[in-house]
């Protein structure tokens, strides 16, 4: 299950995102709620989360601020947003910032959910793709050990393939 936190400040249309649909049917848990970028912000950096669906126009911090924190901070939160502004410049910078998809207000159930599908499989592939190059990681670690304690690379070529995998040598 994938966790997400809405961010809304208007308390209805924050309520009817929560409910508007199955999370659990796209493997998304809605794991906090948020009237503004602030209050979501200090969520996220104590509980990261796999997507963020956000609207832009918020008191205390908008959602384009949020999202250039969570971008700053590196984490590879998902982002999705909604907004009643259908303003060029926003959508630029959204873009700019790395979104999965702006939706305008109201939302279009359908046009949600295929967003959530989507954004899903990209999460997935990219787990996938981290847990391969960990494996190759290791496989190639062990590789590079092996080959050292069997006599077939020197203390040189050990050292300096060492360094290419990350593999500290010295305490």
């Amino acid at each position: 299950m994938y966790s997400a936190i809405l961010v809304e400040d208007e308390p209805s249309i924050l309520r009817g995102m929560e409910t508007l649909l199955q999370w659990e049917d796209y493997g998304i848990e809605v794991v906090a709620l948020a009237e503004d970028g602030l209050a979501a912000w200090d969520i996220i950096q104590r509980q990261p989360v796999d997507l963020l669906v956000t609207d832009i126009k918020m008191p205390r911090m908008d959602g384009l601020e949020l999202i250039a924190r969570v971008r700053q901070a590196d984490l590879s939160t998902k982002v999705i947003i909604t907004s009643g502004f259908d303003d060029f410049a926003l959508v630029k910078e959204a873009i700019r910032l790395g979104i999965e998809n702006y939706l305008l207000k109201p939302v279009i159930l359908e046009e949600l959910a295929a967003t959530l599908l989507s954004t899903v499989t990209k999460i997935q592939r990219e787990q996938a793709l981290s847990q391969r190059r960990v494996q190759d990681s290791e496989i190639l670690r062990h590789n590079v050990l092996q080959r050292w304690l069997e006599g077939a690379i020197g203390l040189d070529e050990l050292e300096a393939r060492a360094g290419v995998l990350g593999i500290a040598l010295q305490d």
